[in-house]
């Protein structure tokens, strides 16, 4: 009986220290953690290998999917820039438009004060005459009435 509690003993501590000699980080790739000398076992080796490989199988499917959703976001980035680009020139050719349309108006709005200076000056000389030929109309009122 005592053979078989020390057996038991020894399997219960050989597992406790297995347990201890294999861990995983935060990220979830298994570790081999050796105390002293104590080596894995070759199919404790082979577990951690397959795990590994589990891990980093994983880990490139992840990656590739990241790139994957980079090289659409890529694309989708590229779309909205020749967008912008594309509104720019838009932009660009109307404000353009607009200053031609505007120094159009600007120059007609020149004309046309030349023009009102002119009729101006016009409705002026018209009065003048107006007023001399009311004055000439009253002289000869007088002139012929014998004043």
């Amino acid at each position: 009986m005592a053979r078989f509690s020390a057996f038991v003993t020894l399997a219960v501590l050989i597992a406790f220290v297995l347990a201890l000699s294999y861990s995983t980080p935060a990220d979830g790739r298994p570790v081999i953690r050796s105390e002293g000398s104590e080596r894995p076992t070759a199919g404790g080796m082979r577990r951690v290998l397959k795990d590994h490989d589990a891990w980093n199988k994983r880990k490139d499917e992840e990656n590739k999917r990241k790139d994957e959703e980079n090289k659409r976001k890529d694309e989708e980035n590229k779309r909205k820039d020749e967008e912008n680009k594309r509104k720019d020139e838009e932009t660009k050719r109307k404000d353009e438009e607009n200053k031609r349309k505007d120094e159009e108006n600007k120059r007609k709005d020149e004309e046309n004060k030349r023009k009102d200076e002119e009729n101006k000056r016009k409705d002026e000389e018209n009065k003048r005459k107006d007023e001399e030929n009311k004055r000439k109309d009253e002289e000869n009122k007088r002139k012929g009435r014998g004043e």
